[in-house]
């Protein structure tokens, strides 16, 4: 028996995959502890966050450009970063952050000089949600405070338990 030829198909192109984009972060001072609201609500990873905050407030600019005339220029058309401080009293604060031609450029609320800051401020803001998560697996409080342990292993069907006596475990 022939087979009769098989009818050509062009082959179906591919839809290019779709950029990734990095949801807006939000986090929140409640009571001295920072909590992520957006994308989620949780808590936050303070250490980190304080950095970002310190980093920034402590950030020095190296030079002015007075009269930004095309932001394109300094990377601050469409920033790499923007960081929005929002205070209990007063109007939030912006900060653009940008890179272009290997230097790295600030702009405060949109308006003013394009500040000239060392690349180290924007490489240092953290860019993923992961980044600003709680890592830790569980809080014990302080560990001083822990009296005994105990260590179970199901499947080998061991226990141990240590006591701590003054200084020293038994």
């Amino acid at each position: 028996p022939l087979i009769p030829p098989r009818p050509s198909v062009a082959p179906v192109a591919e839809a290019p995959p779709k950029p990734e984009t990095t949801p807006d972060i939000q986090v929140v001072s409640e009571a001295g502890d920072w909590e992520l609201t957006q994308p989620i609500a949780e808590k936050a990873d303070a250490d980190k966050v304080f950095r970002v905050l310190q980093d920034l407030r402590f950030a020095r600019a190296d030079s002015f450009v007075d009269e930004p005339a095309k932001l394109a220029d300094y990377g601050l058309d469409k920033p790499e970063a923007r960081v929005r401080f929002v205070r209990e009293a007063g109007a939030p604060v912006e900060v653009a952050l940008g890179r272009a031609k290997d230097k790295v450029y600030a702009r405060i609320d949109g308006q003013g000089p394009a500040l000239e800051i060392p690349p180290r401020i924007l490489d240092t803001v953290p860019r993923t949600l992961f980044d600003y998560r709680f890592k830790r697996v569980f809080e014990v409080g302080n560990a001083a405070d822990v009296e005994r342990i105990e260590l179970e292993f199901p499947r080998a069907a061991k226990t141990y338990a240590f006591l701590r006596n003054g200084e020293k475990w038994d």
